[in-house]
């Protein structure tokens, strides 16, 4: 079911790929397919539905229940963000990090590519 809300998302129909996500069971799964879709609505200007779809990406991340899969899906979730440009939307996602030196090596990695696009004024918020 994910690869079909992805498929949708992808194809320019993120209303459409929303209504498939109750039907994925995997919290991971759920997560993953919920922050391709707030991509897709940020890049199409549409950032009220971004955010919307972002929060409930967050809130299944916060049903994964296994640690190894709640690190890599919450890399995942960073990584895709940082390159969409959506840095008030990953700052959100590092302030879920439990461990005080993965938080910082998050942050740091988010503070290097905003600098670096010339985001100079996300990083005094």
């Amino acid at each position: 079911m994910a690869t079909i809300a992805i498929e949708y998302a992808e194809a320019g129909q993120p209303d459409a790929a929303l209504q498939v996500v109750p039907k994925i069971n995997d919290a991971s799964a759920q997560a993953t397919t919920l922050m391709a879709i707030a991509l897709v609505y940020s890049k199409a200007g549409q950032p009220d539905k971004a955010s919307a779809t972002f929060s409930q990406a967050l809130q299944s991340y916060q049903g994964i229940q296994e640690t190894s899969d709640k690190n890599r899906i919450l890399q995942e979730m960073i990584d895709k963000s940082v390159k969409a440009g959506q840095y008030v939307q990953v700052f959100q996602i590092a302030q879920t990090i439990e461990d005080k030196f993965a938080k910082a090596s998050a942050l740091e990695q988010i503070a290097t590519q905003a600098v670096e696009s010339g985001q100079f004024d996300i990083l005094s918020r």
